[in-house]
């Protein structure tokens, strides 16, 4: 009968052990680093929320902020003081409330983000998402975008050249 317990014991010991096993662990990126996207070559946007679309626009919006953003803040300060006069004893009273309010917002659009991964924390129903920007890549895209701005600009620099020199010569 020892040998049975004994037994029981241990076989509930090794289930218990391999349903550990295979729990669904966090991924590293979860930790804001990943071997599988390293720091010297991609930005990370690590977002979450309530479902997955929530998650991928934070990771998205996490990139972004890199870029460019806007960051308002309001602050509130509220004060209060109250003074009650009780059989020949002054009492008085007061609070002070300060509120701090931050906003961040963005205004570009990012080209190459793409979300790498996501993962569900089912104990939590909190979905994640990994969004990645290539480095290498935007460099390049926006090297060609500078590029094509300063095509731009010479040429409409070399038309306003030639509309001066031609009101300049009717004598206007």
């Amino acid at each position: 009968m020892a040998v049975k317990k004994l037994a029981l014991l241990v076989f509930s010991t090794m289930c218990l052990a391999g349903f550990n096993l295979f729990a669904k662990q966090p991924p590293d990126w979860i930790s804001g680093f990943s071997g599988k996207y390293p720091e010297q070559t991609y930005l990370l946007g690590i977002g979450l929320g309530d479902s997955l679309d929530e998650a991928r626009s934070a990771a998205r919006a996490e990139i972004s902020k890199v870029f460019k953003a806007n960051v308002t803040q309001f602050s509130r300060d509220t004060k209060q003081e109250s003074s009650i006069q009780q059989y020949n004893k002054n009492r008085i009273s007061g609070s002070m409330k300060t509120e701090l309010e931050t906003s961040v917002f963005t205004e570009e659009v990012l080209e190459g983000v793409e979300i790498a991964d996501t993962w569900l924390d089912e104990k939590n129903k909190t979905y994640y998402a990994l969004a990645v920007l290539n480095k290498t890549k935007t460099r390049a895209l926006l090297a060609g975008q500078v590029a094509e701005q300063e095509e731009i600009i010479q040429s409409r620099f070399e038309l306003a050249k030639k509309i001066t020199t031609a009101l300049e010569k009717s004598g206007l």
